[in-house]
């Protein structure tokens, strides 16, 4: 039953759909573990701004200034993986 069972999948590894499924559960895994980094995020801003009740000032600077840093971050990281992403700078009046 194994060999019988290798040479099936062998024979089947070359077609698209086994691909397709493969990306599709890569997909879902990268989905959920943006998700899940997401709501850490959240919690870690709760939490600072939580732990700054004592000044207005500080929680309002703590929470806007976290998600700019984070904002900041992946339109860095975007220049840097992909430049063309990101689109132009400049536009040219005629």
């Amino acid at each position: 039953c194994t060999v019988r069972c290798q040479k099936f999948l062998i024979s089947r590894v070359g077609e698209d759909w086994i691909f397709l499924i493969l990306l599709g559960l890569l997909m879902a895994l990268v989905s959920w573990v943006v998700d899940f980094a997401i709501a850490i995020c959240l919690q870690a801003q709760k939490w600072m701004y939580g732990g700054l009740e004592s000044n207005v000032f500080l929680q309002y600077l703590a929470w806007v200034t976290y998600p700019v840093v984070l904002i900041t971050f992946s339109a860095g990281f975007t220049q840097i993986l992909a430049p063309q992403a990101v689109g132009k700078t400049h536009t040219h009046t005629f």
